[in-house]
């Protein structure tokens, strides 16, 4: 696909009767979609998971071990850990750290992959969620402490489930913050040699390598195109290489300072940008099978084709959507996620159109063609 083309406007003609018609049908076509429909990640796994928050609740590690054993698919144990990460998260310091001793005493590999994950959200409770320059000695010396813990107790899960279940490895990414990139590629080997296309596992390590700790600008676009490329074909992790990008634009914007549009020159708008996202969703359409993740890889596959300027495409998976949103991510941008997946699509709608129904005034309208280009009359 050839680069990034964009008309500027010059001066503008009289508008003929079949501009002002065009016009018309477009405004019709986007009035016409559905209001979208905001969902959020945590409430999608949350959703699938009440019986293992009342087994937590209730502190039930038993009826927890026979719930987790009882996930048919590796995509439905992603929902449900994140699930109780949440759970975890939400439950507050003094909680947690009673939810650990019980798991520690159940010592099981379920409990224990879950005292791990515990023992992670210790550390960032002991650092603080400041930048490093706001932490404290006392809070850089707990957050090492608890990291360490949570590597043994890691170990000891994946120990007792013979070394057959790559989560306790993929939720121990966390306690490789801090040391670099090579650090957490050398821990991704371990769940890589059990499930080496596990979706959580390269989520994870897409978070753990992220230049705002590692330091490292070059490996998540990698990281991105190795997914793309080399990926089974129609398998979930694919949208993860899109998801690599977003995390790259996201650290750029903030951290990085950049404008939204000059990181989206240095991220979306590159042939890089563009063949990461195209090889990933023509790879991913036609061949996914479908499962309890679905709405969210969908949803990240529309948002990536729309920022690349794959317009026909997004508005494709838009529509078979059903105009459903993911809100963390349409939100990212704008002051609301509708807002956000609402200008998104209006864009794709109208340059799909103008493609289909190229008019003379094109010429002279600023419009953003994405890498198909200006169409010729």
């Amino acid at each position: 696909m050839a680069f990034f083309g964009r008309r500027n406007r010059k001066q503008e003609p009289e508008e003929s009767p079949e501009y002002l018609a065009r016009e018309a049908e477009m405004d019709r076509l986007t009035a016409a979609e559905p209001e979208p429909t905001v969902v959020s990640i945590e409430d999608l796994a949350k959703s699938i998971a009440p019986p293992m928050r009342e087994a937590l609740s209730n502190g039930d590690l038993g009826a927890y071990d026979a719930l987790y054993q009882a996930l048919a698919s590796s995509e439905e144990r992603v929902m449900w850990l994140n699930a109780a990460t949440w759970y975890v998260d939400d439950i507050g310091e003094q909680a947690r750290r009673e939810l650990l001793e019980r798991c520690l005493r159940h010592n099981s590999a379920a409990s224990l992959m879950l005292a791990s994950n515990i023992a992670l959200s210790c550390a960032f409770d002991e650092r603080g969620s400041g930048t490093a320059d706001q932490v404290t000695d006392a809070g850089k010396l707990g957050f090492a402490s608890w990291n360490d813990r949570a590597r043994d107790l890691m170990e000891q899960s994946a120990k007792l489930s013979n070394y057959t279940d790559p989560f306790a490895y993929i939720l121990g990414h966390g306690a490789t913050v801090g040391g670099g990139t090579e650090s957490s590629l050398e821990h991704a080997k371990k769940w890589q040699a059990i499930d080496p296309w596990n979706p959580m596992g390269w989520n994870n390590l897409i978070r753990q390598v992220d230049a705002r700790w590692s330091g490292d600008t070059t490996i998540l676009p990698q990281i991105a195109l190795y997914i793309a490329e080399n990926a089974p074909e129609g398998h979930p992790v694919l949208a993860e290489a899109v998801y690599a990008l977003n995390q790259h634009w996201n650290t750029l914007w903030t951290f990085g300072e950049l404008s939204t549009t000059d990181a989206d020159k240095a991220v979306w708008q590159t042939d890089h940008g563009v063949h990461v996202v195209w090889t990933a969703f023509e790879r991913f359409a036609g061949k996914y099978e479908g499962g309890i993740r679905a709405i969210s890889l969908w949803d990240m596959f529309a948002y990536g084709l729309s920022l690349v300027g794959l317009h026909e495409e997004a508005l494709s998976v838009m529509r078979q959507q059903q105009s459903v949103c993911i809100e963390q991510r349409w939100s990212m941008r704008y002051t609301t996620p509708e807002e956000g997946y609402e200008f998104r699509r209006r864009r794709a709608i109208r340059v799909s159109y103008r493609r289909a129904h190229p008019l003379p005034e094109d010429a002279h309208e600023d419009v953003e063609w994405g890498p198909k280009g200006a169409p010729v009359l």
